[in-house]
């Protein structure tokens, strides 16, 4: 499932097969990182990261707000 998450986290930060959105790719990129370890969490956060340079300092709170209240089945809705 956390690869899953952070292949959904890409496909919106490219607008890859879904409309390009920097929050939701944040929430996904962000939710797949705390259920990774090692190489596969560090890469994920530096994307998670490089998302967060996208968005404002409200917008960054927000999407991680989501990110921390999500639950598996609940959709993502920034």
């Amino acid at each position: 499932m956390p690869i899953d998450q952070k292949n959904l986290g890409l496909m919106y930060a490219n607008g890859e097969g879904v409309d390009q959105d920097y929050k939701r790719a944040y929430v996904c990129l962000n939710i797949a990182a705390s259920s990774l370890e090692g190489e596969r969490r560090d890469s994920t956060v530096s994307y998670r990261d490089a998302e967060a340079a996208f968005l404002t300092p409200m917008d960054l709170a927000d999407a991680q707000r989501i990110a921390r209240d999500w639950t598996p089945g609940t959709p993502i809705k920034p």
